[in-house]
């Protein structure tokens, strides 16, 4: 629990940067910058595992990396990589940024919420129902800013209950894939 809150922040501000970045310079910008973070990240990652370690790097890892992380940098080269996901892959600009939307504030929140939750899901003893109302009501209302409401509700819905259940890959790939084929079969 410890890094669980300073990590789920840094989330949240990275995926608001991220639709900033869309918002006001474009899906090419974004696309972009996703690149770009992707192959710094694999850069850092990769001369961290080589033995260049630089404190600055290293205070990152120890205040914002899982203990069972099975890399340094994990979590943050996977949301990239989802988002990047979605960006390249998503037949609408205005879905890309309501799913990064949902993915950074509805599991940002969800994290912290379920932290707080006592009620468990019966399918799933990790996760609360706490958690997955706030990514719901969180996403909902994030992605209602570039999408119709009723179609934030259905894919804030869809990808809450997509991240409350426990599958082995790592929820910033899970959300944007799932999302990716939620969008093939239903449009936006």
């Amino acid at each position: 629990m410890r890094v669980e809150v300073p990590r789920k922040l840094v989330h949240v501000a990275f995926g608001t940067l991220l639709i900033a970045i869309g918002a006001w310079y474009g899906e090419a910008a974004l696309v972009a910058f996703l690149a770009f973070s992707f192959f710094a990240g694999l850069a850092i990652i990769g001369l961290w595992m080589l033995g260049y370690q630089p404190e600055f790097v290293a205070l990152l890892f120890a205040a914002l990396e899982r203990r069972h992380a099975d890399f340094p940098g994990e979590g943050a080269l996977f949301f990239v990589t989802g988002a990047l996901l979605l960006a390249t892959f998503s037949t609408n600009f205005a879905f890309t940024l309501a799913v990064i939307a949902i993915l950074s504030f509805g599991d940002g929140l969800a994290t912290l919420a379920g932290i707080a939750g006592s009620h468990a899901l019966p399918y799933n003893k990790e996760k609360t129902w706490e958690g997955s109302i706030a990514f719901f009501a969180a996403g909902a209302a994030f992605a209602s800013l570039f999408i119709p409401l009723q179609a934030a509700l259905f894919y804030a819905a869809l990808l809450a209950a997509v991240e409350s259940c426990d599958f082995p890959a790592d929820d910033n790939l899970v959300i944007p894939a799932a999302a990716l084929v939620f969008q093939l079969a239903f449009g936006l």
